[in-house]
């Protein structure tokens, strides 16, 4: 499992962005997430850059953006109050 430097959270600050060097998932876990979306874009008809919320069609997705592995990398960032929300899409 990916791990977050002591002093991410701090460059992350100072600089606005980090860079991960190190795979999140495993390489089979890797290869579940590759082929969902390969069968996401094969079956749809909008554009891949206007798939802005493919969880709300594929709630599998959902398994991967909540899991233990990445909720740990986002937690020193932002703290450990994680949601899931699209916001740009209330109104």
């Amino acid at each position: 499992m990916a791990t977050i430097e002591n002093n991410a959270a701090r460059y992350y600050d100072d600089n606005g962005y980090y860079l991960l060097h190190q795979p999140v998932f495993s390489d089979a876990k890797f290869k579940g997430l590759s082929d969902l979306f390969e069968d996401l874009l094969a079956s749809t008809t909008v554009r891949p850059d206007k798939l802005d919320t493919p969880h709300f069609e594929e709630p599998r997705l959902l398994d991967y953006l909540l899991d233990d592995e990445i909720v740990d990398l986002v937690e020193p960032f932002i703290g450990p109050e994680i949601t899931c929300n699209a916001v740009s899409h209330v109104r």
